[in-house]
Formats: C-alpha cells, sequence, structure tokens
C-alpha cells in the first residue's frame, strides 16, 4: 500500500496508542506474576494479525446506519462510504441531511444538494501536515470506533493477564492507565475493548458482534456499540455496518466531483464563483 493509506483509514477508529503505559521492566515483571494464558509475546502476533487486513486494503466501502444517545438527546444518521487507497475518499450522506463530500489528491468538494452550494478546497498545494488537517475533520464526522481494531501496542507492555475460553482471548492490563481486550482468536477479530484513563474513569469502550467473512481470513463487524466520555458524560453510538466491499476496482470517476449546473461554488477563501 502506497503511504498515507493507513493513515487515513486510521482514522476511522480511535487508538489505542493514545493510551501510554508504565515501564516495560515494570510491568513484565508485574505480568509474570499473574496468571497468563498466552505470553505478551503471542498476544504481540495475534494483535498483528487482526491489524493486517486492515493495513494491507486497496479499498473500502459501506453503508452505516448509526444511532446516537447522550443524556439530553438521541439523534440518527446515514451515510455510505467509500475509500480508495491512497488518499481518495467518497461520502454520502443519506440521512438527516444529504450531503455529498469527494476528496482526491487535488481538491475535496462539499456539496448540498437542497442548497444547491459546492465548497471547494484546494488540496494540491497544500503540505501533507495540512492536506491531513482537512481530512481528519472531515472523517470525524464518520469515524467508527471499533471498526477497525487499532494499534495497542503501546499498552502490550503493560498486560497483566490473559486467559483463553474457548477461542475468545481475554487481555487485561491493571495498572495505571487499565485495559480490557477480548478478542475471537478463530475469526481474527476484536470483540471489545475498554480503555481507561489513569484514575479509573472509562474513556472508549466498543463491542463488535455479527461478524461476517468479507474475504478468507478477513471479519468485519455488522453491528458495533461504541461509548465514549466526554466532559463526565457518556456518549453511546449504536451502528450497524452493511453491504461491505474490500479491494474492488473503483474507477477514478467515484472520486471526482461532476458539479451540476445552477449551483453556487464557494472557495475555501469565502470567494464566490
Amino acid at each position: 500500500m502506497k503511504k498515507g493509506a493507513l493513515s487515513i483509514l486510521a482514522v476511522l477508529v480511535l487508538s489505542a496508542s493514545l493510551y501510554g503505559g508504565a515501564g516495560e521492566q515494570e510491568t513484565r515483571s508485574a505480568a509474570s506474576s499473574k496468571r497468563m494464558a498466552i505470553s505478551v509475546e503471542e498476544i504481540s502476533e495475534i494483535l498483528k494479525t487482526l491489524e493486517t487486513p486492515y493495513s494491507r486494503m486497496k479499498s473500502l466501502s459501506y453503508n452505516a446506519e448509526r444511532k446516537r444517545t447522550t443524556v439530553n438527546s438521541e439523534t440518527e444518521d446515514s451515510w455510505s462510504f467509500t475509500y480508495r487507497a491512497p488518499s481518495d475518499i467518497r461520502i454520502e450522506y443519506k440521512s438527516p441531511r444529504k450531503r455529498i463530500i469527494v476528496i482526491n489528491k487535488r481538491d475535496m468538494w462539499e456539496y448540498l444538494p437542497d442548497q444547491r452550494v459546492a465548497m471547494h478546497t484546494g488540496l494540491s498545494e497544500k503540505s501533507q501536515a495540512e492536506r491531513d488537517a482537512v481530512i481528519v475533520k472531515v472523517m470525524s464526522r464518520v469515524s467508527v470506533s471499533g471498526l477497525r481494531p487499532g494499534n495497542y501496542s503501546h499498552l502490550l507492555s503493560q498486560v497483566t493477564s490473559s486467559e483463553k475460553s474457548g477461542n475468545v482471548l481475554t487481555v487485561k492490563g491493571d495498572q495505571s492507565p487499565p485495559f480490557m481486550l477480548k478478542i475471537d482468536t478463530a475469526r481474527n477479530a476484536m470483540l471489545v475493548s475498554e480503555l481507561y484513563d489513569s484514575d479509573g474513569n472509562l474513556k472508549l469502550k466498543t463491542t463488535c458482534s455479527e461478524h461476517r467473512r468479507v474475504r478468507k481470513g478477513f471479519w468485519m463487524p455488522k453491528k458495533i456499540q461504541a461509548i465514549t466520555s466526554n466532559n463526565n458524560q457518556y456518549i453511546t453510538d449504536l451502528v450497524h455496518v452493511s453491504e461491505v466491499s474490500i479491494d474492488h476496482d473503483f474507477s477514478d470517476n467515484m472520486f471526482v466531483f461532476k458539479k451540476p449546473g445552477n449551483v453556487r461554488v464557494i472557495e475555501n477563501s469565502g470567494k464566490k464563483k
């Protein structure tokens, strides 16, 4: 895969690498005093196996329906997502408001059909950091925590126990910050992840279910529940994923915005055409 493809896919989920760990020597010693069904080295290999199919993707597409619940509100939205390595993206919002976003190496277009307005951002002359900032801002609206397993390498030094029941491996770290992972080792799929802050407060919990095989050795969840903490309140997302396609050969036209007639164009500078 070309450089840059992995970074775009990575924003589909929150990465466990956000949570640092204690010193390796200290935690390895702690792990040796706990019950370990398998070693930390074996856990590391399993986690790499979970991540490998995503890092090798040439393209990914799916439909998503999300119900978000907070203390004060409940909202629903839906969209289709299409990605082609290394940097082509197309997002079509279906509800609550139709919106089309197209990103390629030269341009980003955001089209609002009901307002007949298209917003354009030129990318070809931006630095890589500036391009990444634009893409991450867009992707944050449709990120699905748990869709991709993520990078847990920073947590390996904090493993204090591992247990196996049938095909389900449970890995825990009881030191600060604590965490817990449940992995289906037969399907190489993450089932549950729990990440906490240094005070033991839940920061993120994902529960993935109804996995389907999208190709040999690659299982993706159809149902994902993600609980995140925001300003001491919890946000619960329930996401249903369907129509998953891996490594389809999409045409270039999929990632080119064709401006309809009688549409007002707004440049990112604020100028109008």
